[in-house]
C-alpha cells in the first residue's frame, strides 16, 4: 500500500474523535477481493489560533484589581492529546491568566488584573 501524497486527517474527517479509510484492492490469479481498513492517526500539525491575530484591550487606570477580561478561545483542528491544552501569558506585574472551561467542555482564557494600574 503506498500512499500518494500526505493524508491530512482534518481535512479527511473534520473533528470526528476516530478517522478511517476503508478501501477494497481487488487481486487476480485467483480472483480475490480485499477489504483494507486504514485508521488515520492523528498528529499535532496545527498551531492553536485565536480568531483574530492581535486582541486589543482598553483598561481604565481605575479599573479594580480582580476584574476579569474574557479573551475567548483559541481554536486547534488537532484532537485528542494533539488539541489545545493550555493558555500561557507571559510573566508581567499586572496582569494573571485565568483558564476556563466552558459548559460545553471549550477551554478559554481570561485576563484578570492582579493590581492597580
Amino acid at each position: 500500500l503506498y500512499v500518494n501524497e500526505r493524508i491530512d486527517r482534518e481535512e479527511l474527517c473534520g473533528e470526528s474523535a476516530s478517522c478511517v479509510l476503508n478501501i477494497e484492492t481487488i487481486v487476480e490469479n485467483p480472483l480475490n477481493v480485499f477489504h483494507i481498513k486504514v485508521i488515520i492517526l492523528d498528529i499535532n500539525d496545527n498551531a492553536p489560533t485565536f480568531f483574530t491575530n492581535n486582541i486589543e484591550l482598553e483598561v481604565s487606570e481605575s479599573v479594580s484589581p480582580g476584574a476579569r477580561f474574557p479573551l475567548g478561545n483559541a481554536r486547534d483542528p488537532d484532537i485528542g492529546t494533539n488539541s489545545l491544552h493550555n493558555y500561557h501569558l507571559t510573566s508581567n506585574p499586572f496582569f494573571i491568566l485565568k483558564k476556563k472551561v466552558s459548559s460545553d467542555g471549550k477551554k478559554y482564557a481570561e485576563l484578570v488584573l492582579e493590581k492597580l494600574l
